[in-house]
This record gives C-alpha cells, structure tokens and sequence, in this order.
C-alpha cells in the first residue's frame, strides 16, 4: 500500500513538472524586448531624470483609475515605437522619502505646482528640455477617452522622440 502511494505521488509530481515546463501552465515570462524598452521601478530612476537623461517617466500607483487607464496604451504604443519608459510606483516598498522630496520638486519645476498628483508624466527630450503633466486627459471628458489618450500618448511620445 505504502509502495502504491509513494508511486502515485512520484508519478504526479512528474506529471505537474512536465506540465509546467512542457507549456500547459506556462510560467509567465516577460520578452527582452519588453524589458528593454519598460523599466520598472528602477533604482537610478531619480538619477536619469536628475542627468535629464531622454525618456519618458510615468509616476503611477497601481489603484488609481486613470493610470490604469493611461498604462496599458502608454506600454503598447512605447513598444511600439520602440521608446523607452520608466513606470515609478509610487506606493511600492522601494519608493523611499528622499524619492517623494525629489519627485516634488520636478513637479514644481515642470509647473505642476507643489503637490503629487498621478498619473504624472515626465518627458525629457535629446535637447534635454523637461515636460511634465498631471494626466493625459481630463477626467471629466466621459466619451472618446481611449481614442483621446492614444493621441496624447502619440503625441507625447513624437514630442520626445
């Protein structure tokens, strides 16, 4: 009996690992290319935009509706293009005080007043000029949203590039 079971468990843990190598459950993976061209939460994030390295750089948390909005035609469009963006969230672990009195400060010199609001797109062109903008759209614009974010998100991401 005690033969049986441990054949049956030996058979089934190979089952489960073929499967997952095998493709049935894939694993998530994430391309080179999507690597490439969209950082996440990078550590020199404040460091780029202190050298005004070009890029687009997307202040987002992961709960506010018109980043969730904006992040997905920001992802495939920059792809796209083949355009580097840095998505900085602003609740995660790593986002420290110092990061919060840096990003103030961008703000407040891109005009933006003094408070952090997201979604908050910084653009830093070759020339080196800086663009920042609460949002793409306003919230109150109900119909044509996604029509109206793809062209902004256009429109950014030519003025940039």
């Amino acid at each position: 009996m005690l033969q049986k079971k441990k054949t049956l468990l030996t058979c089934l843990v190979f089952f489960l690992a073929i499967c997952f190598v095998g493709g049935l459950f894939p694993a998530k993976r994430t391309s080179s290319v999507t690597q490439h061209y969209i950082q996440q939460n990078e550590p020199d994030v404040f460091e780029k935009l202190a050298k005004q390295k070009t890029g687009i750089y997307f202040f987002y948390f992961p709960e506010c509706p018109w980043c969730k909005e904006i992040l997905p035609v920001l992802k495939k469009e920059a792809l796209a293009k083949k355009v580097s963006i840095n998505l900085i969230n602003i609740h995660a672990i790593s986002y420290s005080d110092a990061d919060k009195q840096q990003l103030k400060k961008i703000i407040k010199t891109t005009g933006n007043g003094d408070e952090i609001i997201v979604p908050f797109i910084v653009a830093i062109d070759p020339q080196q000029n800086i663009r920042g903008q609460i949002g793409l759209i306003s919230p109150a614009i109900q119909h044509g949203r996604a029509n109206l974010i793809k062209e902004k998100v256009d429109q950014l991401l030519r003025v940039t590039y």
